[in-house]
C-alpha cells in the first residue's frame, strides 16, 4: 500500500467526500458499520457495496486498488469463516464480506481525509498520548505491511507454508506477526526520538465542526445504507 498516494490523493482531491468534514465521514462509516452488524446475509452487502463503490468513483480512487487493499481483512478472517463455513457456506462468506466491506468503508475514508484531520477527530475521544501513539502507527504501518508481505515470501521459501498443513502454517503466522511486531515497536520508538529532537510537542490539529451542503449528502449517505439494508 503506497502511503505517498494515501496522502495525495486525501490532500488534492475535490470530489463531495473530500470537500465533507472528518465528522461527516465518520458519521457515514459509523452507518457502514451499522449496517455490517445488521446484515446477515449476502444479499445485505449489495447495497453497502455499491454505495462504496460509488464513493469511490465519485472519489477518483481506483476500485481495483480498493479492493486489492480490502483483502487484507479477509486473509485474517479466513480462520472464523472456516468455522462459519462447518454451518453453511453463505454464513462463511457472510464472515468474509463482514471484514471487506469495513475495510472499504475506512480505507474510503483514509483515502479522502487528510490525516491531519483524521487525528484532530480522534483527538477528540482519546488521550493524547493514544492519539500521538496511533500518530506513529498510522506512518509505519503501510510500510509494515509491505515488510509483511516479504516475510511471507521468507516463510514459503523457507518451507514455512503448507497448502494443506492449517495448524502448521498458523503456526508460522503468528511467528511471522510476532517478528513484525517486535519490528514495528522498534520502528514506532525510533521515529518517536526523531520527532523528539526535532522539536515535537504532540499532535496539534484543528477540527472543522462546520457542516456544508457537501456534509449532508455524505450524512443522508450514511441514513440511505441503514434503510437499505433494513429493507433488504
Amino acid at each position: 500500500m503506497d502511503l505517498a498516494l494515501i496522502d495525495l490523493m486525501a490532500n488534492k482531491g475535490d470530489s463531495v467526500l473530500h470537500q465533507s468534514s472528518a465528522i461527516s465521514k465518520f458519521f457515514f462509516v459509523i452507518c457502514v458499520l451499522i449496517g455490517i452488524i445488521l446484515a446477515d446475509s449476502l444479499l445485505d452487502f449489495l447495497p453497502l457495496v455499491g454505495i462504496l463503490l460509488v464513493g469511490c468513483l465519485f472519489a477518483q480512487i481506483s476500485i481495483q486498488k480498493m479492493i486489492h487493499y480490502a483483502l487484507y481483512p479477509a486473509f485474517f478472517s479466513l480462520l472464523f469463516a472456516f468455522i462459519r463455513f462447518s454451518v453453511s457456506l453463505s454464513a462463511g462468506l457472510v464472515v468474509i464480506f463482514k471484514a471487506v466491506t469495513a475495510a472499504m468503508a475506512l480505507l474510503l475514508f483514509i483515502f479522502t481525509t487528510p490525516y491531519p484531520e483524521l487525528f484532530a477527530l480522534i483527538n477528540r475521544f482519546l488521550p493524547q498520548i493514544l492519539v500521538d501513539g496511533m500518530f506513529f502507527t498510522y506512518r509505519i504501518f503501510f510500510i509494515l505491511i509491505a515488510e509483511m508481505r516479504n516475510l511471507l515470501t521468507s516463510v514459503r521459501l523457507k518451507g514455512g507454508y503448507r497448502p494443506l498443513g492449517l495448524l502448521f502454517n498458523i503456526k508460522n503466522l503468528a511467528g511471522a506477526i510476532g517478528v513484525l511486531f517486535i519490528h514495528a515497536f522498534d520502528l514506532s520508538e525510533k521515529m518517536h526520538q526523531v520527532l523528539t529532537i526535532r522539536g515535537y510537542n504532540g499532535l496539534k490539529t484543528d477540527l472543522q465542526t462546520k457542516l456544508g451542503n457537501s456534509d449532508y449528502l455524505t450524512i443522508l449517505a450514511g441514513l440511505t445504507v441503514i434503510i437499505l439494508v433494513v429493507i433488504i
